[in-house]
């Protein structure tokens, strides 16, 4: 297989979810690791959450609670 070939064909706009629900919460969980939120928002742990629901419903998975 060569770069730029998938052993398996995906629509683009799955391809799109993908790469999205893979490279997205890399922000967030980096922010949070190294205390990029501290002092910048005061529910840290909320706005996470709402964060990862986001990605979640953008890539079709179902929210959490």
């Amino acid at each position: 297989m060569g770069l730029g070939q998938r052993a398996v064909e995906f629509a683009e706009e799955v391809l799109d979810r993908v790469f999205v629900g893979w490279t997205q919460p890399f922000g967030p969980v980096t922010f949070e690791i190294f205390g990029r939120l501290d002092g910048t928002i005061d529910a840290v742990a909320d706005y996470f959450h709402h964060h990862m629901n986001l990605m979640a419903d953008l890539v079709g998975l179902p929210a959490t609670d």
